[in-house]
């Protein structure tokens, strides 16, 4: 089965940011990025790609979904 998909808006983000869990809620993302070692959570504003709150996790974590 294949689904046709169209790009209605783009958003900035950060380009360094390796996401690999991604929520929307109450109007922000919530993010978890995920390289080894760098990982973290974070709140980011939708219409600029701002970070809002970040949380560095340990690095024994992996940040992922």
């Amino acid at each position: 089965m294949f689904f046709k998909a169209k790009v209605v808006k783009q958003y900035p983000h950060d380009p360094q940011a390796f996401t690999e869990g991604l929520v929307f809620s109450g109007g922000f993302l919530y993010e978890s990025t995920g390289i080894n070692g760098q990982s973290s959570l974070r709140q980011v504003e939708l219409e600029t790609g701002r970070v809002l709150k970040s949380y560095d996790l340990p690095s024994w974590y992996f940040g992922k979904d």
